[in-house]
């Protein structure tokens, strides 16, 4: 229209008027939807005989009413437009179509956006995203359209980044922004898993932002799919058979089973424990009802199953109410493994005498502690409150009430950011405040706990004497009734008559008498072997060593562009790799730096001293490596296999291949026809060791082109599954080999698993002045090694001997059932003689594994030529012909030295825990020794207790955490984890309690307390009181030796 834009002048451009009309429309049409100025947007520009004016229109003068020219697009009730002022001469007013966010309130139910994130309210907008595909095909039919020349296509990351870029401009985050969630599906076809992720994040009215995520899986195999088809109106879940009903019938009878003796008995129905089994079969029917909830909403996973002619469209409000629906099941079946274990540790009680005196222990302390608890929480609230006024203006962790709550506790519990946050902005008030805090709390409730828990122990001991005297236990006891009645049994069908008393007597012999003098012996023979060891492994050198090329293959950074933002990165390294691009980019520009840039220009090694027309590749300076083709590069690929037409994948718009399991062993295989041929150019042909290895130069204008190619062209696509780097480093000053190994492996899930390994290798020298001192070495330790398993040998058997004369065993039969028995009494009254026995046959096994590791080829006949080429003598003598065979040489003996090593680590334990043995023969010492072997039952009845629970909390944490955090992972690293939280070294706490709020708090604390402080405290209380036991009797030994020689003193004494 013949008009002008109504606004704030932003600027004005000139156009050439030779061009054309449309040409100059569609040039300034552009600069205004591509003009930003301080955030100000182009809303509206005028056209006339010589430039154009851009404008810009607040967003609340933006009207719905379109002006009174129609524009070139149809009318819709979304578009908005500018305030054009008519009839002005010579100019013509444009404007780019936009459009408003519309409130959720305001769109159709039964759309895909009917509904926001959690079913709330507010301004939802979908993002598209095209393939590259779409997007270059979309460019060529353009320009086929327009005629035009050819152009690159922009990225298909870029055009989201300008989609996401202009809501942000057009008004979407404002002032008024409260809450923003973004959320999207992800679905992986290697695992058959739709992820559901969701960002959020919350704006207070101080400006600050804090951020949230969750993380909800849902497994979708394809046997699940194939289930719901065979019986689509299922009342129960897929998959449902005979066990299934048989758990909930179980569940049933111990509902009413609990009910009804709750109605019998009355209040004496209440205790600690029975209240766990009560919770425990509540959460049984609460996991019962939520897995058939999930069925009956999972109309997301059904539509896979069901409809099978076309191509789906996702339907996100669908899948977050089933992914819900299962995240609450899983929730619920977490809280009911704690439970289940706790209640197999009162069935533990029933069947074991000495599990129901630790059971009653934590009956008995468990409400002490938490009335302690309570107490303490007056006091912890005067704290909170005064964190939160005199730190909570400067400190984050302190900025509310509850926050504050949460932060005292953590601290209390290992986290120490806390601590240091408040160090810096309060030097002097924050440290008086955290000594005193923890001077209160941690000290008071840490002993306070303990004294409740050892009066427990105690009053639980005594009620377990007093049963036992009015044989009220052996009466219950029904395994060991059992067990005694099988015994007796088997005695009278196979004869055996003998008493195992006398038997249990013959075995308490003592094996050999303990002197205070063999304790000389003993700590020279360690002394020794320790000696030993630190001249075969020479670990302080080779941990210099190993850090100096760890920190030279890490150091080195290269860049890498964002492809959204399309921002440089300059600072990336190998701790900060994350894609499969990423990892090319390092071997191309980080590990070519550490090869050629990590010593000086003018270093001495850098060739070959014998012949210095060879070329070396040194690291750092020193760490010289092997061979003229140093570094092997291998590489393994997994066939890409098409996925199954019942499978989730098939019915979406992606991509219809996934990983398989075999290994692709011709190069042909490849699906890639660059990296064909890349591994034709560097690389050999497929073993089954390394998969495809590609040797590099110690050239660099040979090895650093190699390495760009191999990235330019892909030589890491996606069918490879893992890649590795090895190399074997020299360091002469002293006189040690490094095989060095580095792997990357590209897991299904898309996460790259980074790894950097060295091993020390020190080859033995015989021209060594220390190699006699430790050919002397090796001469005591198998002496001594001998006589002692000589002497336990002799010990043994004069034991048995002695247990066959009062069994009176006649045949073989007898005999050796007799020995057993003995055996069995000897090794629990003296247990010290297993430690001697693993010591004296690891340390035989280290001296195996050490000389195992001398006779080696690669040990009896390395030697460094006259030129870094390997010769044929070389290759008849140690095999070594090429470098691939010298790195792979090199890397079966680090995996001998590593087994070595953890065979002498191993045995140095034994050796020490041997010590108990001579220390014994001191009275203090005897002491000791006698009260870890007399409550050695009842330790190992607190370890049974102590495992139980703490697999409770192992398979909880597995499960409500595993898919968030690396520390909960795997089973193996949940263990690992719950002994960091008990030590107070454990701190992911944010990450924790951000993964899932309400299983983090019941998790946290309860694992708290009671690992913390009450199984911990319950181990003191045992060892305490056979301490006590044992320190009295000592007491009574010494006051009656006392009293005999006061009397044969007074006899002896003339009249």
């Amino acid at each position: 229209p013949i008009s002008t834009c109504d606004g704030e002048l932003l600027t004005d451009y000139f156009y050439d008027r030779s061009q054309a009309s449309s040409a100059v429309v569609d040039d300034c049409n552009l600069k205004c939807e591509q003009m930003q100025r301080q955030n100000r947007l182009c809303h509206c520009w005028t056209l006339t005989t010589t430039h154009c004016n851009f404008y810009h229109v607040p967003l609340h003068l933006l009207v719905s009413t379109p002006p009174v020219e129609t524009p070139c697009w149809n009318h819709s009730s979304v578009n908005v437009y500018p305030t054009l002022i008519e009839s002005t001469n010579g100019r013509t007013s444009y404007f780019p179509l936009m459009k408003r966010f519309v409130h959720t309130s305001n769109r159709p139910l039964g759309g895909f956006f009917a509904e926001a994130y959690g079913s709330t309210q507010g301004f939802l907008q979908g993002v598209h995203y095209w393939t590259q595909e779409q997007v270059d095909g979309i460019i060529a039919l353009k320009q086929n359209f327009s005629n035009s020349g050819d152009g690159d296509s922009p990225s298909s990351q870029g055009l989201m980044f300008k989609q996401l870029n202009d809501w942000i401009l057009g008004g979407f985050l404002g002032p008024k922004t409260g809450y923003l969630v973004v959320d999207w599906m992800n679905w992986n076809p290697n695992h058959d898993v739709v992820s559901w992720v969701v960002l959020k994040f919350k704006v207070d009215a101080s400006g600050l932002v804090s951020t949230g995520r969750s993380i909800n899986h849902l497994v979708i195999p394809q046997k699940d799919l194939d289930l719901i088809r065979e019986d689509p109106n299922s009342i129960f879940w897929p998959g449902f058979n005979v066990w299934h009903g048989l758990y909930i019938l179980l569940v049933a009878y111990y509902f009413f089973k609990e009910v009804y003796e709750l109605i019998t008995t009355g209040l004496r129905y209440f205790s600690f424990w029975q209240l766990m089994l009560d919770i425990g079969v509540l959460l049984h029917m609460s996991v019962i009802g939520l897995r058939y909830y999930h069925h009956s909403i999972s109309n997301f996973t059904k539509t896979f199953a069901t409809d099978l002619d076309s191509t789906l469209a996702l339907d996100l409000p669908s899948f977050e109410n089933e992914a819900v629906a299962w995240s609450n099941f899983l929730l619920a079946s977490c809280f009911m493994m704690v439970f289940l274990f706790g209640g197999l540790v009162q069935y533990l009680s029933d069947l074991f005498p000495r599990i129901s005196v630790l059971v009653d222990t934590v009956s008995r302390s468990i409400t002490p502690v938490f009335f302690l608890v309570i107490i303490l929480c007056d006091v912890f609230f005067a704290f909170v409150i005064w964190c939160n006024l005199l730190f909570g203006k400067t400190v984050r962790d302190f900025s509310n009430i509850q926050v504050t709550a949460i932060s005292l506790t953590e601290m209390l519990f290992g986290r120490l950011d806390v601590v240091e946050d408040l160090r810096l902005s309060f030097p002097i008030t924050g440290f008086f405040f955290y000594l005193v805090f923890m001077v209160l709390f941690f000290f008071i409730l840490q002993y306070l706990s303990r004294a409740i828990v050892l009066t427990s122990f105690d009053d639980a001991t005594r009620s377990f004497e007093e049963r036992q005297r009015t044989k009220k236990l052996l009466a219950g006891d029904q395994l060991a009734s059992f067990f005694k009645q099988q015994v007796a049994w088997a005695k009278k069908v196979l004869g055996l008559n003998f008493r195992a008393r006398d038997l249990k007597t013959a075995g308490g012999m003592e094996p050999y008498p303990t002197q205070k003098w063999g304790l000389i012996p003993f700590t020279g023979f360690c002394a020794i072997y320790v000696i030993f060891i630190s001249m075969v492994l020479w670990v302080p050198e080779g941990h210099d060593v190993v850090q100096s090329l760890t920190e030279a293959l890490k150091r080195p950074t290269f860049s890498k562009v964002n492809p959204l933002s399309r921002e440089i990165d300059l600072d990336m390294d190998f701790d900060r790799i994350e894609t499969r691009e990423d990892v090319l980019r390092w071997l191309a520009v980080s590990f070519s730096k550490a090869l050629y840039n990590s010593s000086s220009s003018d270093n001495v090694l850098g060739n070959y001293a014998a012949s210095p027309q060879y070329k070396q590749v040194v690291i750092n300076d020193w760490n010289i490596l092997l061979g003229q083709r140093p570094v092997r590069l291998s590489l393994q690929y997994d066939h890409i296999v098409p996925v199954s037409n019942l499978s989730v994948t098939a019915r979406l718009p992606v991509a219809q291949l996934i990983r398989g399991d075999s290994l692709v062993k011709e190069r042909t295989e490849l699906k890639d026809l660059r990296a064909q041929e890349v591994l034709q150019k560097y690389c050999g042909n497929y073993t089954e060791e390394m998969g495809f290895s590609c040797m590099l130069s110690v050239d660099p204008e040979v090895t650093i082109p190699a390495l760009l190619d191999m990235r330019l062209k892909g030589i890491a696509t996606n069918q490879t599954s893992k890649m590795t780097l090895d190399f074997v480093s020299y360091n002469g000053n002293i006189d040690m080999f490094f095989y060095v190994c580095i792997n990357f492996d590209f897991t299904t899930s898309g996460y790259i698993d980074k790894e950097i390994k060295i091993f020390p290798i020190k080859l033995p020298d015989m021209t060594s002045a220390f190699f006699p001192i430790r050919l002397i070495l090796e001469i005591l330790i198998i002496a001594f090694t001998v006589g002692r398993l000589a002497k336990c040998m002799r010990a043994v058997y004069c034991v048995l001997l002695a247990g066959i004369k009062k069994g009176k065993a006649g045949t073989f039969g007898h005999r050796l059932f007799v020995a057993f028995q003995v055996l069995v009494f000897h090794i629990v009254q003296h247990p010290f003689i297993v430690f001697d026995f693993l010591s004296g046959i690891s340390t035989v096994l280290t001296l195996v594994m050490w000389y195992s590791f001398v006779l080696l080829d690669l040990t009896q006949s390395f030697y460094f030529a006259e030129s870094p080429e390997w010769t044929p003598a070389q290759c008849a003598e140690t095999g070594l012909c090429s470098d691939y065979t010298a790195i792979s040489k090199f890397a079966q003996a680090s995996q001998q030295m590593r087994f070595f090593t953890q065979i002498c680590a191993a045995n140095t334990i034994f050796l020490f825990l041997c010590y108990q043995k001579y220390l014994s023969a001191f009275p203090t010492g005897r002491v000791i020794a006698r009260a870890m072997l007399n409550g050695l039952a009842d330790i190992l009845c607190f370890f049974v207790v102590m495992v139980v629970l703490l697999l409770g909390y192992v398979a909880m944490g597995h499960t409500i955490f595993g898919t968030i955090m690396v520390d909960f992972s795997t089973l193996g690293y949940s263990v690992i984890t719950c002994f960091q939280m008990f030590l107070g070294t454990f701190r992911s706490f944010a990450e924790m309690r951000q993964a899932n709020s309400i299983a983090y708090y019941f998790y946290w604390y309860t694992y708290m307390v009671l690992f913390r402080y009450v199984l911990v405290n319950m181990f003191f209380a045992i060892i305490a009181k056979h301490f006590q036991k044992e320190d009295k009797a000592v007491e009574e030994q010494r006051l009656e030796r006392a009293a005999q020689q006061a009397q044969q003193a007074h006899w002896a004494w003339p009249p």
